[in-house]
């Protein structure tokens, strides 16, 4: 077998090769093929060397267009070593530098930070506020096919008991977005789901059979009108885009599109998400509730009463989904103390 630095040498046109050789003889490279016949040769002056970082490969490029590619990159530059036409590719001498490899991962670092913070949200809230009404109604029938095949079970409410229900949620319709369809669903969610409620993609509000004997009236508006506040700014929908478009930004810096493990720091990510839009639907609750004269802080009772902490022995899945209560009580009361502050002023 020819000794040398071996690769693929590709003719000046196409992209058929041949595997070859690669010798320095004085001042001449010599490509031969396995036999030791001469595949090409040309002077080392004339001849273009460059390396590329990592693993991928060297090559030389022939005067006349040939070009010779090999994974043998300090072999190559070895062998092109004092060659006027040799040069190193500028990504190559930055992986030499301590300095600049530094500032790389730092501007990776910044890249990323600035991607997870503004554009990803940027980004899907644009495309939430796009998406027609009809398409998001659709994605709420569909998940709630899907929930109904293996989660949830038809409820078991009375009529009287429901029609109790949506007429606590009526009055807090008027001024939401015309995008939302604030109609209610009732299931039983079993002990799985438990007491909860929560918004769906086109603005359906899920409401189990729990949570409906669970609350006082007033605390189940309280809680409605924080779903409802959930529907009007597409929270469920922009969650859906921001978790996926987190997973294609983590893939990209990390280069492992299927890695499992990947699902996790997207998952802890979105979750920081999640937390702001629970405490934005708080907020809002808190203004449609004081909208039509209601008592702001039965949001904050209904959270006690369904906080592990609370009174309540029963049940109840609704916290699982949603930022530590104390966390909740603290930006309720916030939020309460400043609608209050408003209308005194005024």
């Amino acid at each position: 077998m020819t000794a040398g630095v071996q690769g693929q040498l590709y003719g000046m046109s196409g992209s058929r090769s041949v595997t070859a050789w690669l010798n320095r003889e004085g001042a001449t490279l010599c490509w031969r093929d396995e036999a030791g016949q001469i595949l090409a040769s040309a002077p080392l002056e004339a001849c273009e060397f460059s390396d590329a970082p990592g693993g991928a490969a060297a090559f030389v490029t022939l005067p006349d267009g040939q070009r010779f590619e090999t994974r043998e990159g300090s072999a190559l530059l070895a062998l092109g070593g004092g060659a006027a036409g040799f040069r190193r590719s500028w990504l190559s001498r930055l992986e030499g530098h301590g300095g600049a490899v530094l500032l790389a991962v730092l501007v990776t670092a910044l890249l990323l930070y600035a991607g997870i913070r503004f554009a990803v949200p940027a980004i899907a809230a644009e495309v939430a506020e796009a998406v027609q009404p009809s398409v998001a109604q659709g994605m709420d029938r569909a998940v709630l096919r899907g929930l109904d095949e293996g989660v949830l079970a038809p409820s078991r409410l009375a009529p009287a008991d429901r029609e109790r229900v949506e007429a606590l949620l009526a009055p807090l319709i008027p001024g939401a977005p015309s995008h939302v369809q604030p109609a209610l669903a009732f299931r039983d969610g079993g002990e799985v789901v438990g007491a909860n409620a929560f918004a769906l993609p086109g603005g359906q509000i899920v409401v189990t059979d729990a949570i409906v004997e669970l609350l006082p009236d007033a605390e189940l508006q309280a809680v409605l009108a924080h779903e409802l506040s959930h529907g009007a700014a597409r929270h469920s929908l922009r969650r859906g885009l921001q978790f996926s478009g987190l997973a294609v930004l983590w893939s990209w810096v990390t280069g492992d599109l299927g890695a499992l493990l990947t699902l996790l720091p997207v998952t802890l990510l979105e979750l920081s998400y999640a937390r702001d839009f629970e405490f934005e639907a708080d907020a809002q609750a808190v203004e449609r509730l004081v909208t039509i004269g209601r008592d702001p802080e039965a949001l904050a009772r209904a959270l006690g009463r369904l906080s592990p902490e609370g009174s309540v022995a029963r049940s109840s899945g609704y916290l699982s989904t949603h930022p530590p209560t104390v966390e909740r009580l603290e930006a309720l009361a916030a939020a309460v103390k400043r609608v209050r502050g408003r209308d005194e002023n005024f």
